[in-house]
């Protein structure tokens, strides 16, 4: 983008997932303003902590505002209309837009969404294409309206999801895309020289909020289910069965549908025993499942850290023949 282009564009966002894509329009344009949600109390000594976007909005010395309300907010939305941004950008910024502000700029508001839309509408697309097993998903470039991610295609992007991609990878992957395509959405955009493409509602699928009762896990589904969430939602809301009436997580494990381990067909579900890879006669430890056996690599018991799980066998001799719930 020259350098000469200088639009102002606020930028509103607050997660890991945004801040390539600030990177990318502060070479690209004028950010008057980044707009991030309030600093909030994180880790075991719940220290305030200022989100991710505000901590490189503060290096590159961009002004920061960090409303607590949208809706009825005076003082801030005068403050958006005296910077008078030409675009406004939303990635991952956690509150719902209201009318006032997705009306405020010249060419409106751009949204950029982490799935093929229509198909993930909703806060956790991510996750949610993980949790299904899907093999691609990508990013939408929307115009926004008041709907919930309805508002019309500016572009689409698509990408392959690898066996070993979890949320992390994944989402790492799709804000690397995000970054490299913003400003030439934006610009096209703005030229009019895109077609935009109405979003069939009747082909919208809906992704929700990932909340910690979802980490549980159900040992009656298919041990691939249970592997696709630890892929999903392992690693921030955490993934988790109970032995020994302690929590146990499950970092990681391998699924497998088919009987390439011991088989213990007398056994019940969520019983931990012992199989054996045929191929390479490497002993391991499985979890029966309502199909297959989920095969543990990595584990930590409530109170512990995290360890591999032929260490955490040697050290409870109980856990092999148990019963998780």
């Amino acid at each position: 983008m020259p350098e000469t282009n200088k639009r102002k564009i606020v930028f509103m966002g607050t997660s890991e997932f945004a801040v390539p894509i600030l990177k990318s329009l502060n070479d690209c344009y004028d950010v008057v303003l980044v707009v991030v949600s309030p600093d909030k109390p994180t880790g075991r000594k719940q220290a305030i902590t200022p989100p991710p976007v505000k901590i490189l909005a503060n290096e590159l010395g961009l002004k920061v505002e960090q409303p607590t309300k949208l809706r009825g907010n005076e003082e801030f939305f005068n403050t958006l209309k005296k910077v008078n941004p030409e675009v406004i950008v939303v990635v991952a910024y956690g509150k719902i837009l209201p009318a006032e502000i997705i009306n405020l700029p010249e060419h409106g508001c751009i949204n950029v969404h982490g799935s093929i839309l229509p198909k993930y509408r909703g806060p956790s697309p991510i996750q949610t294409a993980l949790i299904n097993g899907e093999k691609e998903t990508g990013i939408s470039f929307i115009l926004m309206d008041l709907g919930m991610d309805t508002g019309d295609v500016i572009r689409k992007y698509s990408i392959n999801i690898e066996s070993e991609d979890d949320f992390n990878s994944l989402s790492g992957k799709l804000s690397a895309l995000s970054a490299e395509k913003v400003c030439k959405v934006v610009e096209q955009y703005v030229n009019g020289d895109t077609n935009l493409e109405m979003q069939e509602d009747d082909e919208a699928t809906y992704c929700y909020k990932i909340t910690e009762t979802m980490g549980r896990i159900q040992w009656s589904l298919s041990a691939r289910a249970i592997a696709n969430r630890i892929r999903a939602i392992g690693g921030k809301v955490g993934v988790y069965t109970f032995f020994d009436e302690k929590r146990l997580r499950i970092i990681e494990a391998e699924g497998v549908d088919s009987h390439c381990v011991k088989d213990n067909a007398s056994i019940s579900v969520g019983t931990v025993f012992q199989g054996v890879d045929p191929e390479t006669n490497i002993k391991m430890v499985c979890v029966k499942c309502g199909k297959g056996r989920l095969i543990l690599k990595k584990v930590q018991l409530e109170g512990r850290q995290p360890m591999a799980i032929k260490d955490f066998v040697n050290g409870q001799q109980k856990f092999v023949g148990s019963v998780l719930s």
